[in-house]
Parts: C-alpha cells; structure tokens; sequence
C-alpha cells in the first residue's frame, strides 16, 4: 500500500513505513535515473510481494526519493551532504508522528552515509527505530554467489544493468552477456576502480561511466531485487518482533 492510496493518516498509523532513497546522476549511457529506475522497480516488486502475504494492512510504501546526493559525479542533480541531512532528518521525524518502525531503502551508494546518520539520529531523538536496508549490500551478496568480485558493485556496472534488464526498463544501451563476459569486465573494474575513501570521479571516467553498453544478464538482476526483497521481508519481522517485545 502506497501512502499516496491511503485515504487519511489514521490509516497510516502503526505501519511499518518504508522509504525508497535514489539519485540522478551520470551513468554513461546507461540512464541519468538508473537509479530511480531500480527503486521504483524493487518498490513494485516489494508492493506485489506485500499482497501476496497479506500485509497491506502492516506496511505502507512511500514514492521513491529521486533527488539526494550524488556531489562524487561529473554530472548529477543533487543536493549538499549537509542539506540531504536535515532534510531526510526532517522527513523521518514527520513519518515518525505515525508510527515507530521506519525501513529506508538504500537504492544510491553515495546517499548511504547520510541515510545512515538521519537514521541514528531520529532513532535516538524520537520513540522510533529507524533501519537501513541497502541494495548494494544485496549485490555484493548476489556477486559472490557468482564468484564475482565484489568490487564490480561500483556504478554502471553489470550488476547495475542487470537490474535494468530484469527491470525491463532503462535497459537501451544494456546487452546480454554470459557469464564469463560478466565477468571479466568485473574484473576490469576491480582493477581500475577508485581505492581511495571518499573518491570522486575524477581520474576514473573510463570504470564509472562506460560509452559502450553494459554487459548483463537478467536472471543476475532479478535475484538482486529478490535478494533486497527478502532483506526488507527480513526487517519487517526483526522490527515486529522488537515492537512486540518493547509492548
């Protein structure tokens, strides 16, 4: 149940909120919204999910965040760190008013840090748990089930447009591969990503915005979603069994 088909904010009250986090940002030729693609895509697979398991009642899925900080790209719309910070703070603490179990769905790497402090912050400063779940965290785990390394997890990677191709959007400049073409261009990018912490795009052009499509594969990408849904299913029961205890 999406908040926006709620009829009033009784209805909204005591569910567990979930709230998508995305970016737009430069991608190659992969789309500026690859990201809000993914989110939106993973929102209606969670959404299908939801149904099936009877939980409408229980959960309330918000509209994807589209704008949040990508300021480590050439090319981006976003907003500063410390901007996103009060902002996502600001967001919580208002969701906050109508129930006290908020999952924040991690779609973009770089607005991690801050999803992570708001989060912390609002759980402290309020009678609420706030949690994270992250999609690269489920691309590294679907990536080593693979036995790709982990580092391929970057941007615009084949993980990435997997995704796209299970998604059945966003996927023009996407071409399926097999796996040992996945592969080496994963080991590419291993080889030639970014090793400092932070970094930026500087200097590494040719790894986070490839101008020749992506190899993919969709059954990668549809394990990814389900690997995040399963994460968010995980979340759920941790968080109603701690309000159960906490009653």
């Amino acid at each position: 149940m999406c908040l926006a088909e709620l009829l009033s904010f009784e209805e909204f009250k005591g569910k567990i909120v979930i709230v998508p986090l995305a970016s737009m940002e430069d991608h190659g030729v992969l789309p500026l919204g690859t990201d809000y693609i993914i989110a939106n895509c993973i929102r209606a697979k969670l959404a299908k999910v939801v149904a099936e398991k009877n939980m409408c009642s229980r959960i309330a899925i918000l509209p994807a965040l589209p704008y949040t900080v990508s300021i480590e790209h050439r090319a981006s719309i976003t907003a500063k760190p410390a901007t996103l910070l009060t902002l996502l703070k600001e967001i919580l603490s208002s969701i906050a008013k109508y129930t006290s179990l908020i999952i924040v769905l991690v779609v973009h790497g770089g607005v991690e840090p801050i999803a992570y402090m708001a989060a912390r912050d609002v759980s402290t400063e309020n009678s609420v748990q706030v949690v994270l779940v992250d999609v690269t965290e489920a691309a590294r785990r679907v990536a080593l089930r693979y036995g790709l390394p982990i580092a391929c997890v970057l941007h615009a990677d084949p993980l990435e447009a997997s995704i796209l191709l299970a998604c059945k959007e966003g996927a023009k400049n996407v071409r399926k591969a097999d796996l040992s073409e996945i592969s080496n261009y994963c080991n590419m990018i291993a080889r030639n990503r970014p090793r400092e912490k932070p970094w930026i795009w500087r200097g590494y052009e040719h790894v986070l915005y490839p101008d020749q499509p992506v190899p993919a594969t969709e059954r990668l990408g549809s394990e990814i979603v389900e690997e995040v849904v399963g994460m968010v299913l995980e979340a759920i029961e941790k968080l109603e069994k701690h309000c159960s205890r906490q009653s």
